[in-house]
């Protein structure tokens, strides 16, 4: 059984501890990846959409309140498909030239995503994970010094099949919290295979699904705040609050391992 309150109590504590560096490392997480993107969505926006599909993906992953988290699992890995699928419209009913422009977009969005996106997400769990007032920001920058081929392999891997059971829905948000805890094992054990990487986060997620669920949803009041405050909310406390919950969760759970 997940103690809800304990582990928010203790995030709150971790976050008071380290107030400005966790919101710079949250703040950084949201920016360079696409990790708490409703963070700076109110701030930056791209108009970059060069067909409907990719209209209708980036929109989708931009949906405020209870189900932001949800619709981000589901369509984030979809936005790349509609990528793809725009530029090869664009080959046969446009022209050319565009269906260059759309798929060198589409293959430079991948390789950022697979050789500096993932390793930073691991980054930053070695932040959350060390946080203390002394702790240096260029720590997040420890998996693009160690075992840096390793880190990108794996989260690679958990990109790939991320994406492919998102196509199920149901079981892509399933997948979503069972290989939750796979950047924060990577941080602790750079060293570790794929495949005992994802046995220990499905092992740690076991018959706790529903209650990490749950422990999602408790944050309703502050996806809803966040949008009445325009994501300012956002910023100084609950993207950072949530996932220095998902710290506290991990190391609750790897106890039982």
């Amino acid at each position: 059984m997940i103690n809800r309150k304990k582990l928010k109590s203790a995030a709150l504590k971790s976050l008071r501890k380290n107030y400005i560096g966790i919101i710079a490392v949250t703040f950084l997480l949201s920016f360079l990846t696409y990790n708490y993107h409703s963070t700076i969505i109110y701030i930056l926006k791209f108009n970059n959409s060069s067909t409907n599909l990719n209209y209708i993906s980036e929109n989708f992953t931009q949906i405020p309140g209870i189900f932001n988290d949800i619709a981000t699992v589901i369509t984030t890995s979809f936005s790349y498909i509609f990528k793809f699928v725009g530029s090869i419209i664009h080959l046969f009913i446009y022209n050319f030239s565009d269906f260059l422009i759309l798929l060198l977009a589409f293959i430079t969005e991948i390789i950022y995503i697979v050789f500096f996106s993932n390793p930073f997400k691991v980054g930053t769990r070695h932040y959350y994970l060390n946080n203390t007032p002394k702790t240096k920001l260029s720590i997040i920058l420890i998996p693009f010094k160690k075992e840096y081929f390793n880190i990108t392999k794996v989260m690679s891997l958990l990109f790939l099949k991320q994406t492919l059971w998102n196509f199920t829905i149901i079981g892509g948000i399933i997948k979503h919290y069972e290989y939750k805890f796979i950047p924060y094992i990577l941080a602790e054990h750079p060293e570790y295979n794929a495949q005992k990487i994802f046995n220990l986060s499905k092992k740690m997620s076991r018959n706790k699904i529903w209650s990490m669920i749950k422990l999602d949803l408790s944050f309703i009041h502050y996806f809803i705040l966040n949008f009445l405050t325009l994501g300012l909310s956002s910023i100084l406390f609950s993207s950072a609050y949530h996932v220095l919950t998902e710290k506290e969760l991990y190391l609750e759970l790897k106890k039982d391992i």
